[in-house]
């Protein structure tokens, strides 16, 4: 407290030398702190501002570290904590590192020629943050992968972890700057594994449950497979674009047939409706309890069968005869889908249109302009997976490396991802095949 300031009955602080003060800043014990203390630091990390007394001064803070020993208990922490975008969880000095750590306590370590070391300014750490967010490309199919996580850690864990909008849009910005600072002008499927230091929260050990999440589902499309076993569905094109996706079948539940949705929470189901019924499709979103109508449906049927009927679907109506679902209804196509089976919608789409091609050519319907355009779409998409997969193995074992992920996960990455997207390009490649095969006897 300045004395001088005080004794004019002003209370204010001395700031030159301590944080307000500060470039770069760390603070042990960051929870420890008092009211008073966690309220201000709250104030200067997200606003960079220092309330004075009667004054308010801009701070020229650009980073801060923070550590502690143990995580907040109480909520009242929770948004200072959430301004701490990047987590990592220290553990012991390893017996390898051991000496390395004794070397330092005794002053033997080897010194750091800080000269070689490139200067790195708080204005070059603005500049890249804007050259980053200009001219790095953040692909949707990735955007969508980081949406199925944060429901994955909302809806699928316990204790659930829920991410807030600040730290979601805050963390596909430093996405974006670990591309840039890497050489590459688009973010690509291993960027991803930064975020197991991103969205974990109150247990460390949720890090290695993102990672291997990562892992699995990076791919935006999986192998698929084949469909001969069992029964299943897939549904495109409805107005609530969460119903869209694979739906497996789940059996019988009260005497009704279900398929559930996978990677989500959509439900087919066999509804009663008196003496008779009809097929609905819903994913409880509405909240009004059991009984009433879903988003969609298909006509009243007097049996159920074991397949709900395919084509186009219908939004529901409610007492008025309004639409209680958006237009247009979803296309319902009835599949079949071996163990396991992937989320390759482009390609099971591909193969139902191949089918299709193959029934009407069989009927005497000409097909050549149906085969053109689907050979043409397939093109594209092999060219996109090739780049895809070209991507990634750039990252993996091109000159620029990834400095931030440790080898063993640089390992991981290779042995699990690599094989999905090599997988991935070797069936659009046979599909390919196969309808040039069929264009050829067509002709």
């Amino acid at each position: 407290i300045s004395l001088k300031h005080l004794e004019a009955d002003r209370l204010q602080r001395k700031v030159s030398g301590f944080l307000p003060d500060a470039h770069v800043a760390f603070l042990d014990e960051v929870f420890k702190g008092n009211s008073s203390i966690l309220n201000a630091l709250l104030t200067l990390i997200n606003e960079r501002t220092f309330h004075n007394g009667i004054e308010t001064q801009k701070v020229p803070l650009w980073c801060i570290v923070a550590a502690s020993n143990e995580l907040p208990a109480s909520l009242e922490l929770d948004a200072l904590y959430d301004r701490f975008l990047v987590r990592r969880e220290v553990q012991h000095v390893s017996d390898q590192a051991a000496v390395s750590l004794l070397k330092a306590a005794l002053g033997a370590s080897e010194k750091v020629d800080q000269s070689a070391c490139p200067a790195f300014t708080s204005k070059s750490c603005s500049e890249l943050r804007k050259l980053a967010a200009e001219h790095v490309q953040l692909p949707g199919r990735l955007l969508r992968t980081i949406m199925r996580l944060r429901s994955y850690l909302r809806d699928d864990i316990q204790p659930p972890v829920m991410i807030s909008d600040r730290r979601l849009a805050r963390a596909v910005q430093l996405l974006k700057v670990a591309a840039f600072t890497s050489g590459f002008t688009s973010v690509c499927e291993s960027d991803l594994l930064m975020l197991q230091h991103i969205f974990w929260d109150r247990q460390p050990s949720d890090r290695l449950l993102i990672f291997d999440w990562i892992l699995d589902n990076c791919m935006d499309e999986a192998p698929s497979g084949t469909f001969n076993g069992i029964p299943g569905l897939l549904i495109e094109g409805a107005g609530r674009k969460r119903l869209d996706g694979i739906y497996r079948r789940a059996g019988q539940k009260g005497g009704k047939h279900t398929y559930t949705q996978v990677d989500g929470k959509g439900v087919v189901f066999y509804r009663l409706f008196g003496t008779s019924g009809y097929w609905a499709l819903d994913d409880d979103a509405m909240g009004t309890g059991k009984g009433d109508r879903p988003w969609y449906w298909y006509g009243t049927r007097k049996e159920s069968s074991i397949e709900p009927p395919g084509g186009n679907w219908f939004p529901a109506r409610d007492d008025d005869g309004d639409p209680v679902a958006p237009y247009p209804g979803p296309v319902v196509w009835r599949i079949h889908l071996d163990e396991p089976f992937g989320r390759d919608n482009r390609m099971l789409h591909a193969r139902l249109q191949l089918s299709d091609i193959a029934g009407r050519f069989k009927n005497g319907v000409p097909v050549s302009v149906e085969c053109q355009n689907l050979t043409k779409s397939l093109r594209k998409l092999l060219r996109q997976r090739t780049q895809i997969y070209r991507e990634l193995h750039q990252r993996l074992f091109g000159c620029n490396g990834f400095s931030w992920l440790e080898p063993c996960e640089v390992t991981a990455l290779a042995e699990r991802v690599l094989p999905q997207l090599k997988a991935a390009l070797v069936e659009v490649e046979e599909l390919l095949e196969d309808l040039q095969t069929f264009d050829q006897a067509s002709i």
